[in-house]
C-alpha cells in the first residue's frame, strides 16, 4: 500500500493536494503467482482529476494566452502595413492616372500639330510651285513676285516653329512614356506587398480565432473543475 497526491478539498475547505492511499498488487504464492491490478483509492472530494493533469492544463492555457498576445501584436502591425500599401497604392494609381491622362492630352496635340505641319508644307509647296509659275509667266511683275516670296518666309517660319514645338512635344511625350512605365512598375510591386500583407493578415486573424477557441474550451474546462471542487468543498 502507498500514497499518491491529488486535488481536493481540505477539512478547512479550500482546495488543496492530498494525499491518497493506493492499494498495490499482492502476492500469494500457494500453487499459482496471482496478480491483483493497480487502484486507487478515492477519497470523498476528489474532483476527479489528478494534479499532473491540472497543472498540464494550466500550463497550455497559459501558452496559448502568451500566443494569443504574439498573434494579436503580429495581426496589429500587418493591420496597420495593409492600410499604409493601401494608401500608398492609392496615392501611385492615382499619379498613374493623371500621368496617363496628360500623356494622351499630348498625343492628341502631337498629332494635330503633325496634321497642321502636314497642311502648311502643302501650302508651302503649292506657293513655291505658284512663284516659279509667276517668276516664268510674269517676269516684269516684280512686286507680286516680292509679296509671294514674303508670304512664303512667313509659312516657313510658321511651319519651322510647328516642327519645333512638335520635336518638343514629342519629346516631351516620350520622358512621360518613360515615367508612366516606371510608375506602372511601382503599382505592380506596391500591389504584390498589398496582397501579400493582406493574406498574412487573413492568417493571423484565422490563427487568433482558433487560438480564442482553445482557450475558450481550456476555460470551461478550468471552471468545471473548480466548479466541481466548491461543490465539493461545500458538501464536505
Amino acid at each position: 500500500m502507498g500514497y499518491y497526491e491529488t486535488i481536493g478539498v481540505t477539512r478547512s475547505g479550500d482546495p488543496g493536494f492530498i494525499r491518497g492511499i493506493s492499494y498495490h498488487h499482492h502476492h500469494n504464492h500457494r500453487g499459482h503467482h496471482h496478480h491483483r491490478e493497480h487502484r486507487c483509492k478515492c477519497f470523498e472530494g476528489c474532483c476527479g482529476v489528478s494534479l499532473v493533469k491540472f497543472n498540464e492544463l494550466q500550463n497550455e492555457v497559459q501558452n496559448c494566452r502568451d500566443e494569443k498576445v504574439r498573434i494579436v501584436h503580429d495581426r496589429d502591425h500587418y493591420r496597420t502595413v495593409v492600410v499604409e500599401l493601401n494608401s500608398n497604392y492609392t496615392q501611385l494609381n492615382n499619379n498613374y492616372t493623371q500621368l496617363s491622362e496628360k500623356y494622351k492630352q499630348l498625343s492628341d496635340t502631337n498629332e494635330w500639330h503633325h496634321g497642321e505641319n502636314a497642311r502648311l508644307q502643302s501650302d508651302n509647296d503649292r506657293l513655291v510651285y505658284e512663284n516659279d509659275q509667276l517668276r516664268r509667266c510674269v517676269a516684269g511683275e516684280d512686286g507680286q513676285v516680292e509679296a509671294l516670296k514674303r508670304r512664303i518666309k512667313v509659312l516657313k517660319r510658321e511651319s519651322d516653329a510647328k516642327d519645333q514645338l512638335y520635336r518638343d512635344k514629342s519629346l516631351e511625350a516620350r520622358e512621360l512614356r518613360h515615367t508612366i512605365k516606371d510608375l506602372d512598375k511601382k503599382v505592380g510591386a506596391y500591389k504584390e506587398r498589398y496582397d501579400g500583407a493582406a493574406l498574412t493578415l487573413r492568417i493571423r486573424d484565422r490563427e487568433l480565432r482558433e487560438k480564442e477557441d482553445v482557450i475558450c474550451k481550456q476555460n470551461i474546462e478550468i471552471q468545471r473543475l473548480e466548479h466541481l471542487l466548491r461543490y465539493r468543498r461545500d458538501g464536505w
